[in-house]
C-alpha cells in the first residue's frame, strides 16, 4: 500500500498534493460524495446537523415601477441603525452541519409576497423541503429529529405547533417582551363534605311565618359542612354550610352538590363585563322605569 501510494503520487504532474488528499478523502469518506467541502470534515462532522430559515432583502429602493416591494427590515446600514427600505424579501432553508465550519447547503428559496402571513409561507416551505428530503432519502424512520433554527422574526411556538406532525423540533430566539407561563400547578389542598340526611329548620311564628294560619310545616333536607385545608387566595378558610332541599343522598351526589354551588360564581364574571363592557350602569338616570327598561 505504502508503494502504491508513492506511485500515484508520482503519476501526478500538477498540484499533486492536492489531488492527492482529495483522492484519499474520497476512498476514505463513508458514503457517496456530495460536496467538496464535506471531504474535509470528521465523519461525524459530515452528518447534517439541522436546517436553518431565514429571509434575506433584495433591496429596491429606486425601484417605483417594480410591482409586489415590500418594506425590507434591514440592519447596519449608517451607524448602525435598523431602517425599512423597499425591496422584495426572500425566504431560504439552509442545511446546516455540525463542527468547524460555516458553509451551508441552500434548499430552497420564495419571495414573500406584500402582506404575507410569514408563518404559514414558512410551514409550506418547510413542509415542501421535508418531503424532498424523504423523497430523496435523506431522511429515514428512525434518524434523529431535524433541527429548525429561527430567528427572532419568526413566532417558533405557532410553527412548532404547525409543525407538530413532522419529524421536526424548532430553535429560535425569543423576543425580550415575550410572557410564558409554567405549568398549571396541581391543586393544593383537599375538600371534605359532611352530610346530614334529613334534617329540618326550627320554625316559629314570627318574620315570613307570622301569617301563616296552618300548623308549621317540617321541611326536611340535606345539610352539608364543606371544608377545606387550605384556599388559593390564603385567607381563612372557614367552613361552608349548605342546605339542599333533596334527601336520602348517596355521597356522589352529595360532592355534586357543593361543586355545583361553587359553580355559582361564575355568575360574578357576568356581572362584571355587565358593568365594564356593556356599561349596565353607566347610564345616571333617575327613574327606576327606565333603569328597567335599559336593563
Amino acid at each position: 500500500m505504502s508503494g502504491f501510494r508513492r506511485e500515484f503520487h508520482g503519476c501526478l504532474t500538477r498540484r499533486a498534493d492536492g489531488l492527492f488528499e482529495l483522492a484519499d478523502a474520497v476512498l476514505c469518506a463513508d458514503g457517496p460524495v456530495r460536496t467538496l467541502v464535506g471531504l474535509s470534515l470528521t465523519p461525524e462532522h459530515r452528518r447534517g446537523h439541522g436546517g436553518l430559515y431565514d429571509v434575506s432583502p433584495w433591496l429596491r429602493p429606486d425601484g417605483n415601477t417594480c410591482p409586489d416591494r415590500s418594506f425590507c427590515h434591514t440592519y447596519g446600514r449608517g451607524r448602525n441603525e435598523h431602517r425599512m427600505i423597499p425591496g422584495w424579501p426572500y425566504s431560504f432553508v439552509a442545511a446546516l452541519e455540525a463542527g468547524g465550519t460555516s458553509w451551508t447547503a441552500l434548499l430552497d428559496a420564495v419571495r414573500l409576497p406584500p402582506g404575507a402571513d410569514v408563518a404559514a409561507v414558512t410551514v409550506a416551505q418547510l413542509r415542501g423541503v421535508l418531503e424532498r428530503l424523504v423523497a430523496a432519502g435523506q431522511w429515514r424512520q428512525g434518524d434523529p429529529e431535524i433541527m429548525v433554527v429561527l430567528d427572532a422574526g419568526y413566532d417558533a411556538p405557532r410553527i412548532a405547533y404547525l409543525l407538530a406532525d413532522l419529524p421536526v423540533r424548532v430553535l429560535g430566539r425569543m423576543r425580550s417582551d415575550r410572557v410564558l407561563c409554567r405549568p398549571t400547578p396541581p391543586r393544593v389542598g383537599t375538600a371534605t363534605a359532611q352530610a346530614w340526611n334529613r334534617l329540618h329548620p326550627r320554625l316559629t311564628r314570627r318574620a315570613a311565618w307570622i301569617d301563616h294560619t296552618a300548623p308549621l310545616p317540617i321541611i326536611e333536607g340535606t345539610v352539608i359542612r364543606l371544608t377545606v385545608e387550605r384556599l388559593p387566595s390564603g385567607g381563612v378558610n372557614k367552613p361552608v354550610w349548605l342546605w339542599c332541599s333533596a334527601v336520602d343522598a348517596d355521597a356522589a351526589r352529595v360532592d355534586c352538590w357543593w361543586q355545583m354551588f361553587l359553580r355559582r360564581f361564575d355568575i360574578e364574571h357576568t356581572f362584571r363585563m355587565l358593568k365594564q363592557t356593556l356599561g349596565w350602569t353607566r347610564p345616571r338616570l333617575r327613574d327606576p322605569d327606565a333603569a328597567d327598561r335599559w336593563t
